[in-house]
């Protein structure tokens, strides 16, 4: 049911999540029209897109970003209704996704070129560790220790919930040495050049756009270091991107920086498994029945009829 209809030309630029991850991936995705002089005519329309409960308003980061590339925000238009436009203009894809693996063409990579170049910061950052610590969200179990880790390696620390869109571009145009673990934290990657990228795996699943993202840096070491021991992501959970993974100082991390192998945080794993059983009990659903059971007993219900048995006396009480 058409709930409003506005009368004007309008360009779609996609469902928008919320994700930082994303925003620098897939929300950009429609958006090399406005840069195209062929479609300069579309530049002064609505760009509208139908955002996620979780993502009513781009946060400022993004629209940091957003207006780094001249884009026109103020232009920009939620759609949280079922809407009727004169006409809708839909873009090809520049980025999209097929099985979690991102795909680009040369338009994507044009919008990236249009960022300006940044002017060298006061301070050294050589080499920078991006850190979930300051997330708002769940963050990974113990990533303290990685911290901690790189730290002492002269690694700057880098909290990207703490600066601006712009003070982050600074770091990441003249950083050197990039670290940072996997997911939308290391998608940064894409704003930066530097000799040795050093990608922390929390589990034995890698993200496919940062693969996409790798794919990019044609001039940069990329380096996979496994840092995490997830049992439970690993062969547990389907979501297993959600996480939350414990990650600590793996003796693979201490092989790159040429140090002897350490010891394994067993007292801190016990309390991960312990909070991770807690909160498990916590979220169960106990009148929950998972289909699979069903499937898998469907032969020996079906020899003892029971389904037929408890129709029938449901059906026939005394």
């Amino acid at each position: 049911k058409i709930e409003k209809r506005i009368e004007e030309s309008v360009v779609y630029v996609g469902f928008w999540l919320g994700c930082w991850g994303h925003e620098i991936t897939d929300h950009l995705r429609y958006f090399w029209v406005f840069f195209n002089q062929h479609y300069a005519h579309l530049k002064n329309l609505k760009w509208v897109y139908a955002p996620t409960t979780i993502c009513t308003k781009p946060n400022e980061n993004f629209l940091s970003y957003l207006k780094s590339l001249h884009l026109p925000i103020e232009n920009l238009m939620a759609v949280t209704q079922a809407t009727e436009f004169k006409t809708i203009i839909l873009p090809d894809e520049c980025f999209w996704n097929e099985n979690n693996f991102g795909f680009y063409t040369p338009e994507f990579l044009a919008i990236l070129a249009r960022l300006p170049q940044m002017p060298a910061p006061l301070f050294d950052v050589e080499k920078v560790y991006f850190s979930r610590l300051n997330f708002q969200s769940e963050k990974d179990f113990n990533e303290e220790s990685l911290k901690n880790y790189f730290e002492k390696h002269g690694f700057h620390i880098v909290y990207p919930e703490k600066i601006t869109f712009l003070q982050e571009l600074v770091i990441l145009q003249h950083c050197r040495i990039f670290a940072a673990t996997d997911g939308s934290i290391c998608h940064n990657l894409i704003f930066a050049n530097p000799q040795t990228a050093l990608i922390l795996r929390k589990c034995r699943h890698s993200t496919g756009y940062q693969i996409s993202i790798n794919k990019m840096k044609t001039n940069t070491n990329i380096v996979y270091i496994d840092v995490g021991f997830s049992p439970f992501a690993d062969y547990f959970k389907k979501e297993w991107n959600l996480g939350p993974f414990f990650v600590y100082e793996s003796s693979f991390l201490r092989a790159y920086f040429g140090e002897k192998k350490g010891i394994f945080p067993f007292f801190k794993f016990v309390q991960f498994c312990f909070r991770q059983s807690k909160n498990k009990i916590r979220q169960w659903n106990w009148t929950y029945i998972d289909h699979t059971f069903l499937a898998w007993t469907h032969s020996w219900r079906a020899k003892l009829k029971l389904g037929s048995r408890l129709r029938k006396m449901f059906k026939n009480p005394r």
